[in-house]
C-alpha cells in the first residue's frame, strides 16, 4: 500500500497553514511529525481528512484512489482514521456502544469477536473492565482516554493511523503500554504521528521524521532527524526562504 501526498496546502480563512508539502510512505512506514508550536502539525493531519474548516490544495493518494473529490466520511471508509489530541466526551453514549458502531461501518466482525479482541485490549492496557458500560471519555483520566482511542482505532483497523500528541498527559508506564500497542500493528498499517517526546518516538522506532516550521517542511528524512532536535532545538533547521527547506540524513542503525 502506499500514501502519497503531493503539494499539499491549506488556508484557514485565506490565511496560509501549509505550503507545498510532499510526502511518500507505504504499509510498514511510520512517520515522526514534529515542530515549534503553530508549524502546521495538526493542520496536516486535519488536511488529510478534508478537515470543514480548512481550504485545501494539492494531491492525496492511497493507492490508486486520490481524495481529491472524497468527503471526510469516504475517505474514512477508505481506511483512514484520525486520534485527536484532545478526545470528544458523549454523555449519555457507552463506550460498548461506539465501538459496535465502528465494527459496523468497517470489519463487521461477530460481536463475540469484537468483545473477545475488546478483552484482551483492556487487559494489556490494564483499563478498568466496567470502562465499556462508561460514557464515552466522561471522567475519564488522560491515560484513559488515549488508550480508548486506540481501542477505537483497532476496532477500526485503519490502513492510515493518524495520531496527534498522543502522548500528551500520560504517564511514564501508559505511554509504554501505547507504544507496545502501536509496534505490534505498524507492520499493517501506515502511521503519521505527531509527538515532542523522544523518548516515546524512540520507543516507536519510526522509519521517518519530518520537521514543520511555519507550515513549510524544514527537515524531512530518518529518525536521526529527531536526536538532531533534542541536542540542538529547531534552530538549526531554520533557513531563509532562498535556502532549500529539505534535509535528508543517514539513518545509523
Amino acid at each position: 500500500m502506499n500514501f502519497i501526498i503531493k503539494n499539499l496546502s491549506a488556508k484557514i480563512d485565506n490565511v496560509n497553514i501549509l505550503n507545498n508539502i510532499s510526502l511518500s510512505l507505504k504499509t510498514g512506514d511510520v512517520l515522526a511529525i514534529s515542530g515549534l508550536n503553530g508549524s502546521g502539525k495538526t493542520t496536516l493531519l486535519k488536511s488529510i481528512m478534508k478537515h470543514f474548516s480548512l481550504n485545501i490544495k494539492g494531491d492525496i493518494n492511497l493507492d490508486k484512489t486520490n481524495f481529491n473529490k472524497l468527503d471526510t466520511y469516504k475517505i474514512s471508509k477508505l481506511g483512514v482514521y484520525y486520534v485527536p489530541q484532545h478526545s470528544l466526551e458523549l454523555n449519555g453514549v457507552q463506550t460498548l456502544s461506539i465501538l459496535r458502531t465502528i465494527n459496523k461501518a468497517r470489519d463487521n466482525i461477530p460481536f463475540s469477536e469484537l468483545f473477545k479482541q475488546t478483552d484482551e485490549f483492556i487487559n494489556k492496557m490494564d483499563l478498568p473492565n466496567e470502562i465499556l458500560n462508561r460514557n464515552l471519555n466522561v471522567g475519564f483520566s488522560g491515560g484513559q482516554k488515549k488508550k480508548i482511542e486506540l481501542l477505537q482505532a483497532q476496532v477500526f483497523n485503519p490502513k492510515v493511523l493518524l495520531i496527534d500528541e498522543i502522548d500528551s498527559g500520560v504517564d511514564t508506564d501508559s505511554l509504554k503500554k501505547i507504544a507496545q500497542y502501536l509496534n505490534s500493528i505498524k507492520k499493517h498499517t501506515i502511521i503519521l504521528i505527531i509527538s515532542h517526546n523522544n523518548t516515546f518516538l524512540n520507543a516507536i522506532k519510526p522509519t521517518k521524521a519530518l520537521v514543520l516550521g511555519k507550515g513549510d517542511m524544514i527537515a524531512y528524512g530518518t529518525p536521526n532527524l529527531l536526536n538532531q532536535i533534542e541536542r540542538k532545538g529547531y534552530g538549526q533547521f531554520i533557513k531563509t526562504k532562498a535556502e532549500p527547506r529539505a534535509v535528508c540524513t543517514k539513518h545509523k542503525k
